[in-house]
């Protein structure tokens, strides 16, 4: 019995490291920020938001903070305004998204928002504690759809070494244990 148990283990154990290397290599490609984290589902400049959100290492949050959302709103359009210089203010804006990020080397929470322009898009980093533009970032082109590349991060994942390596291994393993039980029939055939 205990050998035996020794022995799942061994076998095992190889495939919970290279699961778990998989899982490192993977988990930060399938939790990167998303299209569909800036709302509305037609929010101006949504795919330059993504970029930027990569940029700064930012991850949506779900804190506490002074800025309520209705003020980062305000506080956004006269930054546009004024960064702009605008006569209106912008017609269309995505709904205020909390974020975790870092800003000028240190890691702040903060509002962003992104809003539709003449010229494009733009996007605003506000400070959610105090309220202060962090960060204006143009976009050239206010793409509102940038779909998830599926197909593409499916195949990276499978050309992936860890992937290959993890793959062959459950597949060796469960080739070695059909292999055994047909062993194991063909024996008992064989002594009735």
């Amino acid at each position: 019995m205990i050998k035996r148990l020794t022995a799942i283990v061994a076998l095992l154990l190889p495939a919970v490291i290279l699961g778990t290397w998989l899982l490192s290599e993977q988990l930060p490609v399938w939790t990167a920020p998303q299209q569909w984290w800036i709302s509305p589902a037609d929010a101006p400049a949504a795919c330059a938001a993504v970029g930027t959100l990569t940029a700064y290492r930012a991850a949506r949050v779900n804190d506490t903070v002074p800025v309520t959302p209705a003020e980062a709103l305000n506080r956004a359009e006269k930054a546009l305004q004024w960064q702009y210089q605008l006569t209106a203010p912008p017609e269309r804006f995505s709904d205020p998204l909390l974020v975790r990020g870092t800003f000028d080397g240190e890691p702040r929470t903060a509002w962003l928002i992104t809003a539709a322009l003449d010229v494009g898009g733009s996007l605003v980093y506000l400070d959610a504690t105090t309220g202060d533009p962090l960060a204006i970032v143009a976009a050239v082109t206010p793409n509102t759809a940038c779909p998830f590349d599926l197909r593409g991060t499916l195949v990276d994942m499978a050309r992936s070494r860890s992937f290959q390596l993890f793959a062959g291994y459950l597949g060796v393993l469960v080739v070695g244990a059909v292999a055994l039980q047909i062993i194991r029939v063909v024996r008992k055939r064989q002594a009735a």
